[in-house]
């Protein structure tokens, strides 16, 4: 793992505090190393929380943690770092519910440039 992906992934998860316990169990199953693909997948149950919630209430804090995590994900993936681009793609977006699943409806809520590649993947 380069420094540049775990820098990101620390920085996420300094940013949404509630990934925190996450990323400390993460960190303590795999031997006090962080794996960020795998750690992805959790991120990844951590959205579909978020979205859960804010289903009921938009405006909650689940809704605007939601807006914010898929709003710096998108700013990340635009920002054009093909290494950053692929932890993205392959360890955030192939592992969203597809349509007809449960939660699918993230994808609706995605911006152009992880909806453009979500398309490509698909």
């Amino acid at each position: 793992m380069s420094e540049k992906t775990e820098t990101f992934v620390r920085a996420l998860v300094d940013r949404f505090p509630s990934l925190q316990p996450l990323f400390d169990e993460h960190v303590a199953d795999n031997f006090g190393e962080l794996l960020p693909h795998v750690f992805f997948g959790d991120i990844v149950r951590w959205v579909l929380s978020l979205l859960a919630t804010a289903k009921f209430s938009p405006e909650s804090t689940s809704g605007r943690r939601l807006t914010a995590v898929l709003q710096l994900l998108e700013e990340t993936y635009s920002g054009g770092d093909g290494e950053l681009q692929e932890l993205l793609s392959v360890s955030f977006l192939e592992n969203l519910p597809r349509p007809g699943e449960v939660g699918a409806e993230i994808r609706d809520q995605l911006g152009p440039s992880l909806t453009r590649q979500l398309k490509v993947i698909g």
